[in-house]
């Protein structure tokens, strides 16, 4: 598994129907990052995860975009490091991308960072 977004909201998407913010933010990942993937992303709350500091921001707060994200040691299934583990320089890029994609994700005037 790529990188994926464990999100709250509704659980089916598709990227042509973005229909809820707090999809936007893991599509724009998606576009920005070829080792994430929108499509292991899952949006919802899972009685075993109440009690996560994303779950609680999300209902305590009314913070509708508080995420974890996630990724598999095993590295990606598809891209150009399919098959081979994340090494410390891949996580450190996707880290990178993270941060840009909230930057444009905040600010919406800005045309996608390269």
């Amino acid at each position: 598994m790529p990188g994926g977004i464990v999100g709250n909201g509704i659980n089916n998407i598709s990227i042509s129907n973005l229909t809820s913010k707090d999809k936007v933010f893991p599509w724009l990942m998606n576009k920005n990052c070829e080792d994430f993937s929108f499509y292991n992303c899952l949006f919802g709350i899972h009685k075993s995860k109440e009690s996560t500091g994303r779950v609680v921001v999300f209902r305590e707060f009314n913070i509708q975009n508080s995420y974890t994200l996630e990724c598999s040691f095993c590295g990606p299934t598809e891209g150009s490091n399919k098959d081979c583990h994340f090494s410390i320089s891949n996580l450190v890029e996707m880290g990178r991308i993270f941060g840009r994609t909230i930057l444009e994700f905040s600010s919406p005037k800005i045309q996608k960072l390269s």
